[in-house]
């Protein structure tokens, strides 16, 4: 995705999430283009997993 369609996406309510796995974290998009910390550090990559997992559950959470 481009930063046209996170635009789309958020203005109709969504939350985009990324894994970063070299910060071991979560993070959301915000409304001024940049990516912050919404979850984290884990402790293991498979815990990172999980909490994406969790996260993507909800209606309203889409992974870029």
């Amino acid at each position: 995705m481009n930063n046209r369609d996170h635009n789309k996406l958020m203005q109709a309510g969504f939350t985009i999430i990324r894994a970063d796995s070299s910060s071991m974290t979560v993070k959301e998009k915000t409304a001024g283009h940049s990516w912050k910390k919404l979850r984290g550090p884990f402790e293991t990559k498979a815990a990172l997993k999980k909490e994406m997992e969790m996260l993507l559950k909800f209606n309203l959470i889409v992974e870029d």
